[in-house]
């Protein structure tokens, strides 16, 4: 395995040495070197690979400085418009591919959904297409708050908000109201940290999608989190290393 890190200033000869010496004592087989990279802006030098895509069927993934494939023009309910910015959740990665299969597969017209971590917006943004009745979105990342918010303007999003409160916070308000779907594509650690708000914010009987789960984890911690939401796993899915599961809460 390869693991690039990038520092904003090129660092001294001595910091180098305590850097490396770091790494070794929690990797000491590990082979360390450095690079002057010239400036470039990363964010403009990805852009260049990234072409429109099949997300979750039957919806594309287009990013918006680029024009809309011919064979979409037809559909356009069916176009996904992106700006990245710095948020996670593109659709590229295999966690977002997931979960956004199993929220097509179950998503039903008039629900009310809550998407933790939303990043760029975009599964909320799918809700809305299926005909959810309102979509929020809430993400601990300022950064990834203001990029859901312009993908929201960008697709004419009418039933989407992005909410800056804490996930204990709106899991505390839906008590007189509860959400249908609760979707949450993060990493499994912290899902089993926020196991008790993602069900709190679920009405009984409702649906509730999680991705972000390494396969060589997915046993444990899926019966983890069945003993800390109380909720019942309906179906689990695969891609690479990661895994997505489909719940209901009792």
């Amino acid at each position: 395995m390869t693991l690039n890190v990038y520092f904003t200033a090129i660092p001294t000869e001595q910091e180098r040495l305590e850097w490396v010496e770091r790494v070794r004592e929690m990797a000491p087989e590990a082979q360390v070197s450095f690079r002057v990279e010239a400036a470039r802006d990363w964010l403009e030098e990805w852009k260049k690979g990234f072409k429109p895509f099949a997300f979750a069927e039957p919806f594309w993934v287009v990013p918006r400085w680029l024009a809309i494939p011919e064979h979409l023009h037809a559909h356009p309910e069916h176009v996904l418009l992106m700006e990245p910015g710095m948020a996670f959740g593109t659709g590229t990665h295999e966690t977002t591919r997931l979960a956004a299969g199993l929220v097509v597969k179950s998503m039903q017209p008039g629900w009310r959904v809550l998407d933790v971590g939303t990043g760029t917006g975009i599964l909320a943004l799918i809700c809305e297409r299926l005909g959810g009745k309102e979509a929020i979105g809430n993400d601990i990342d300022p950064e990834a708050r203001r990029t859901a918010r312009e993908n929201l303007e960008l697709n004419r999003a009418t039933k989407t908000v992005i909410d800056d409160r804490d996930l204990a916070s709106i899991a505390g308000a839906a008590a007189m109201n509860p959400f249908d779907m609760v979707i949450a594509n993060i990493i499994d650690g912290v899902l089993l940290t926020l196991a008790d708000d993602l069900a709190r914010a679920l009405k009984p009987g409702g649906t509730l999608v999680l991705s972000g789960i390494l396969t060589d984890r997915e046993e444990s911690f899926h019966k983890e989190f069945a003993r800390l939401s109380g909720c019942k796993e309906l179906s689990r899915v695969r891609e690479g290393e990661w895994c997505a599961s489909l719940w209901k809460k009792a």
